[in-house]
C-alpha cells in the first residue's frame, strides 16, 4: 500500500510517524510505503488551490491512499473538512482513497516528544504500550 501525505507546510511532515502508528495498530499485516508530498519547489501561481495541489502531489507521489492535512487554525473542523471535500470534487485528476487529517491545533503545538507528556495527553499515564519516539 502506497501512502502520501499532502500538508499545509513542511513541518507538518512530522505527522507521518503518527499516521504510520495508526496504520500499524489497525492493519498490522498490511505492508505500506509512506511519502511526504514535497511539492514546494514545483508549485507556482497556477497551483495555488488545494485542488491543483492534490493533482500535483498525485502526479509526483502516486499512491493508493492520499492523506490531506489542514490545520483548523482559526476555522472550525467542519469548515476545513468541507474545504478538503470541495477541493477533492474540483480536482481534475484520478483520485485514490483520500483521508482528511485535520488537527484541532497546529500540529507543532500538540505533538509532544516526552513519553510521560504523551501518556498524560492521551489520558493513559500508566500505559504499557512501547512508544516509538526519539528524544
Amino acid at each position: 500500500m502506497n501512502c502520501t501525505l499532502l500538508c499545509d507546510g513542511s513541518s507538518d511532515r512530522m505527522l507521518i510517524p503518527c499516521i504510520k502508528w495508526l496504520l500499524v495498530e489497525n492493519y498490522p499485516n498490511l505492508p505500506f510505503n509512506f511519502e511526504y508530498a514535497d511539492i514546494r519547489q514545483i508549485t507556482n501561481k497556477s497551483h495555488k488551490s488545494l485542488a491543483s495541489k492534490i493533482c500535483l502531489a498525485l502526479e509526483y507521489y502516486p499512491c493508493d491512499i492520499l492523506f490531506i492535512q489542514r490545520d483548523t487554525e482559526k476555522e472550525s473542523y467542519e469548515k476545513r473538512l468541507k474545504e478538503i471535500k470541495t477541493s477533492i470534487s474540483k480536482a481534475d485528476c484520478e483520485l485514490p482513497k483520500i483521508i482528511p487529517v485535520i488537527p484541532k491545533k497546529m500540529s507543532e503545538a500538540w505533538l509532544l516528544i516526552n513519553e510521560l507528556a504523551i501518556r498524560v495527553a492521551a489520558g493513559n499515564m500508566n500505559g504499557k504500550v512501547k512508544l516509538n519516539y526519539h528524544q
